[in-house]
């Protein structure tokens, strides 16, 4: 029930921040100015790949030329989470209104968790969540969801704790895991997690 709370509160958070940046009324159809579109498209890509069998790093946007997904963020780990939505409406848009609704709310809930862990208080680890969720960089870069979606990176610490605690073969994978999904989700992302992980395992070490 908590964890359910600590989600349901930062979808709402997340809706209540993203206000000014999104039109409701037109949820399935509008965008977010600058790289929402380029972004919707990426994220769609890779679910069209996956049904259609094409080359996944050929996308058309500079076509004929071959691998030109490579040429920006490919955002794979979205697009497989938005493929379902896809598949179901084939609405690039609502695709990516849903995602970006949807990344700062898992950032919340995520960093409640980690912060519960340190502190066993659930409405300070809460106000943490949404500290981190729902931040100005969130409300800044809320078109950029492969920014947004940030929750992979303090699971990831989490998961680091509880392996360094107990080590064991399910620790290490939850850990891994959660690096290897981040790192999917955006090569910025990356950086991210591998600094913070070894930061995290320096400071563990003394």
């Amino acid at each position: 029930m908590r964890d359910a709370r600590w989600l349901v509160i930062g979808l709402v958070a997340s809706g209540v921040v993203q206000a000014p940046f999104t039109n409701y009324a037109h949820f399935s159809s509008a965008v977010s100015p600058g790289d929402g579109r380029a972004i919707a498209w990426i994220v769609t890509w890779v679910a069209h790949a996956l049904a259609t069998g094409q080359p996944l790093f050929d996308a058309n946007m500079f076509y004929p030329v071959p691998g030109s997904l490579t040429q920006i963020d490919p955002m794979p780990a979205l697009g497989v989470i938005g493929a379902p939505i896809w598949f179901a409406t084939g609405n690039a848009m609502l695709v990516y209104n849903v995602l970006k609704l949807v990344g700062p709310a898992l950032s919340v809930w995520a960093v409640a968790r980690l912060a519960y862990a340190w502190t066993r208080d659930e409405w300070t680890a809460l106000v943490a969540g949404i500290a981190f969720g729902c931040s100005t960089f969130t409300m800044l870069h809320n078109g950029h969801i492969q920014l947004t979606w940030s929750g992979g990176v303090p699971i990831a610490i989490l998961a680091l704790e509880r392996w360094w605690a107990a080590p064991t073969w399910g620790r290490a994978a939850m850990w891994w895991g959660a690096a290897v999904v981040t790192a999917l989700i955006s090569w910025y992302l990356a950086v991210m997690v591998a600094v913070a992980a070894g930061l995290w395992l320096v400071c563990l070490s003394v």
